[in-house]
């Protein structure tokens, strides 16, 4: 089958899914665009549109529910295929939004720390946490993630970047490396150490889901 018809009919199938789509759009979207992102971003990736329609729309409805968008400007949410099936993966910057849900934080971001810059970590009972980067970087070797609160208390989780690449290899199915890791590693490492970040903190019903 063509790409075209491919894409008309999961155009098709979603739209007559619109009902259901509606009842979990936030108000500030519309059905409409909602659908056509997801034709849009399952257009984009030829093996997303040759998943079964029902996975991509079960994939639209999680993006719905979450109050996400899978513009790929925004970067909140991808669309990426498991063989023929659509699996819904939130991106770096959709785990920030989520987290800021709880309305505690100001501010949650993710930084890649390499084998030349200066990096210090402290825990204990005044943790600290310094990262200057060098001229000439080197390979990493940590990623970290940063909640500044708005009553000004800041939490950080570090992740050795062995952490990273055991995710990346799990992730692989049939000795292929996972789409999103292939097109997105940085944020994807971005995004490993976020997650572990806001696995302590308060969630919003969204990040809870």
């Amino acid at each position: 089958m063509a790409k075209a018809n491919k894409a008309k009919e999961l155009a098709e199938f979603l739209e007559s899914k619109s009902v259901e789509v509606a009842k979990v759009t936030p108000e500030n979207r519309s059905v409409d665009e909602l659908v056509k992102m997801a034709v849009v971003a399952a257009t984009d990736s030829p093996k997303v549109l040759d998943c079964s329609t029902v996975s991509i729309y079960r994939s639209l409805m999680q993006t719905c529910q979450m109050g996400l968008s899978l513009s790929p400007i925004l970067n909140e949410a991808h669309l990426i295929p498991y063989g023929n099936t659509c699996t819904l993966q939130v991106g770096y910057r959709g785990w920030i939004k989520l987290a800021k849900e709880s309305g505690e934080i100001q501010d949650i971001y993710a930084e890649i720390a390499c084998e030349n810059d200066e990096f210090r970590v402290t825990k204990g009972l005044k943790p600290d946490l310094v990262h200057e980067l060098a001229t000439i970087r080197g390979i990493p070797t940590h990623v970290y993630a940063v909640a500044l609160f708005k009553n000004g208390y800041a939490r950080f989780e570090v992740v050795p970047w062995s952490d990273i690449e055991k995710a990346k290899n799990l992730s692989k199915r049939g000795g292929k490396t996972n789409l999103a890791w292939a097109m997105w590693a940085e944020e994807m490492a971005k995004k490993g150490a976020i997650k572990r970040l806001v696995k302590t903190l308060t969630l919003g019903s969204n990040l809870a889901r």
